[in-house]
């Protein structure tokens, strides 16, 4: 399992920095718009949005309803649904040019697309705070190795007993491959983690 870049991808080191609009509480950007279509539980999508909670979800007018910033149970026929949940809990995105924290974004050729928040922190306590990174490709490659979605972590600095909840959900609500569920993430993701979904078409 693997990023394929070698592990967590600090964008910074590719002169690659965050980007001052995308800040916030209880937000969504969206990203990639442009492009092939992205390929998520068999269903093609133009671009995501990513939320200041952890997670980036599909068809955001569909999708982003109801207590988006409480980790539920996956899967669960209540919104948000159609989500990639890297570190879900209740955060927020502090910007900081000179610091370097927020979120930054890359694409590399046509097909993978890199969102990476750095210093995102809980809403609570601005100590909790987590780099967090998703590697995503459009399309699904079936061939052995190849995967789609890759969540990694680096800098994961105060308490990680969430709840958190991490995995990946359909539009319906009734389909998740879940890692963490609504649950402590602490002595089980550490600096360097990643976690690999494969998808099947």
């Amino acid at each position: 399992c693997d990023t394929g870049f070698g592990g967590y991808l600090n964008l910074e080191d590719q002169d690659i920095f965050v980007q001052e609009p995308i800040q916030g509480n209880g937000k969504a950007f969206s990203f990639f718009s442009t492009g092939d279509p992205i390929t998520f539980f068999g269903q093609q999508y133009t671009g995501m949005h990513i939320t200041d909670d952890g997670f980036v979800v599909f068809d955001l007018d569909v999708n982003y309803t109801g207590s988006v910033e409480n980790p539920q149970f996956i899967p669960d026929l209540d919104k948000p649904s159609n989500i990639a949940a890297m570190l879900w809990n209740d955060m927020k995105i502090v910007y900081d040019k000179d610091l370097n924290h927020g979120v930054s974004a890359a694409t590399v050729g046509s097909n993978v697309m890199i969102v990476e928040y750095d210093n995102v922190r809980k809403i609570d306590n601005a100590t909790d705070y987590y780099d967090i990174e998703i590697v995503m490709t459009r399309t699904v490659d079936n061939s052995h190795g190849s995967y789609e979605i890759v969540f990694a972590y680096e800098n994961l600095n105060g308490s990680l007993v969430g709840p958190f909840t991490i995995g990946v959900e359909n539009a319906a609500g009734d389909n998740a491959e879940v890692f963490i569920n609504r649950a402590s993430a602490e002595n089980i993701i550490s600096d360097g983690f990643m976690i690999c979904f494969d998808a099947v078409q």
